[in-house]
């Protein structure tokens, strides 16, 4: 991860938690930046890609965390769903376990901002040091982190081993 935020400029407290400020100045200050995005226009906005993916099986080790591309969304979308560019950011999905949800290379967009667990909604979470996305489900004062693929079996987790790192609110899906 150091490598990565010394090449081009992150904060690795922000690459790893999504807390504090994303960007470092040339002197290693991290920077309070509005919203992470390459470019803005009157009608879009463009969100990183990260080259990260969460695990949709086993769990992703989060060792890859760079800006790969942008997409741009339509300002006025981002407007009516209540989104807030500077709490967004988009990783890619590996693995089978949220089909039929979510497939594997699926896109999603997670908001940052919305970290309290709402059961039967998906999120991303870490757990162990491993990124996830996973349906969560409250049960008193654990977690059930559930798959959609009924072929892996849920896990019942204290609610303080689990950090969530944000809700998935939209995806997009490479049509093959």
């Amino acid at each position: 991860v150091g490598n990565v935020c010394e090449r081009d400029g992150s904060s690795e407290r922000w690459l790893l938690t999504g807390e504090g400020p994303m960007n470092r100045d040339e002197t290693g200050r991290e920077l309070a930046i509005h919203e992470p995005t390459a470019s803005y226009s009157a009608e879009f906005v463009h969100l990183p890609l990260f080259d990260l993916e969460v695990a949709a099986g086993d769990g992703a080790v989060l060792d890859r965390e760079n800006v790969a591309v942008t997409l741009a969304f339509r300002r006025d979308w981002l407007h009516r769903e209540g989104l807030h560019a500077h709490a967004l950011v988009l990783l890619q999905v590996a693995g089978d376990s949220m089909e039929p949800s979510l497939r594997d290379r699926d896109v999603i967009l997670v908001d940052r901002s919305d970290r309290a667990v709402r059961s039967d909604r998906v999120y991303v979470i870490r757990v162990d040091g491993e990124a996830f996305v996973k349906r969560l489900r409250r049960d008193g004062d654990s977690i059930r982190v559930l798959s959609d693929n009924q072929a892996y079996l849920p896990w019942l987790r204290h609610r303080d081993e689990i950090a969530v790192l944000g809700r998935v609110v939209w995806f997009g899906r490479k049509m093959l």
